[in-house]
């Protein structure tokens, strides 16, 4: 089973980059200046920039990663679990879940 922070997988969806804070998200922005790139041309991206977006992504899977700027605390988070196979067998409790 693989979990992960359901808030921060959207980053992933639309190829955001998480940042632990401000002076990191201003740090992005002027690497995107330096490559002469628009935050919304992400298919423009270099390597650099998909390199940073990406390796940002791992964040999504650690539990205990918390910043006051991207990420709620742990007991806060909506977690999510994905894996290969489940049989009604194994389903031990439902609870519905309702996006807020």
């Amino acid at each position: 089973m693989l979990l992960s922070d359901y808030d921060l997988w959207h980053h992933p969806l639309n190829y955001w980059c998480i940042h632990d804070n401000e002076k990191q998200e201003n740090e992005f922005d002027k690497l995107l200046e330096t490559e002469k790139v628009n935050f919304i041309d992400k298919e423009n991206y270099t390597l650099i920039l998909k390199n940073k977006v990406e390796e940002s992504w791992h964040k999504i899977f650690d539990l205990n990663y918390a910043t006051e700027y991207a990420a709620h605390k742990k007991e806060q988070k909506s977690i999510q679990a994905t894996f290969w196979k489940l049989s009604v067998e194994e389903i031990i409790k439902v609870d519905y879940f309702t996006a807020k």
